[in-house]
């Protein structure tokens, strides 16, 4: 199991408080500390988060709201549909279409919030190279660019 540097502080400030609790106090003034330690341990956890593989892409930009882009309308057939799940208003709202269809592609949050969509499968299953961008704020798609090589299920 991996640990957040972050809780090393914690875990081992705690760790040395009970060594010394026992050492001073006895076993039994470690028991909290030693529970203490093992809450932190649990809460600064970094387990791997493994993507499942879909053809839709599900992504949650940092305000909370859920993305859902792109997939299929059929059977060999990809979407331009997009909405976006808001938990404060329990639904999901709809979007814009997105400027190309594609399914199979990857998205990223960036720093200042956007998130950019890019390759996947378009029309036709043809592989794509294109890029989008969904900015959360205006929700709104706006091209991109592209790759150099066209690229899906990345």
């Amino acid at each position: 199991m991996k640990l957040d540097p972050a809780g090393y502080p914690f875990i081992g400030g705690t760790a040395a408080l009970a060594l010394a609790a026992a050492l001073f106090v006895g076993g039994i003034g470690a028991v909290p500390l030693l529970i203490l330690a093992a809450f932190f341990t649990y809460f600064f956890r970094d387990p791997d988060r493994p993507s499942p593989p879909d053809e839709r892409l599900v992504l949650s930009p940092a305000d909370g709201r859920v993305l859902v882009a792109g997939g299929f309308t059929g059977e060999e057939s990809a979407a331009h549909s997009a909405e976006l799940y808001d938990p404060a208003a329990g639904r999901f709202l709809p979007l814009p279409r997105m400027i190309a269809v594609r399914h199979s592609h990857t998205a990223t949050v960036l720093p200042d919030g956007r998130v950019l969509l890019v390759g996947g499968y378009g029309s036709g299953n043809a592989v794509l190279a294109s890029a989008e961008l969904f900015d959360p704020a205006t929700q709104t798609f706006t091209p991109g660019g592209s790759m150099l090589a066209p690229r899906a299920g990345h």
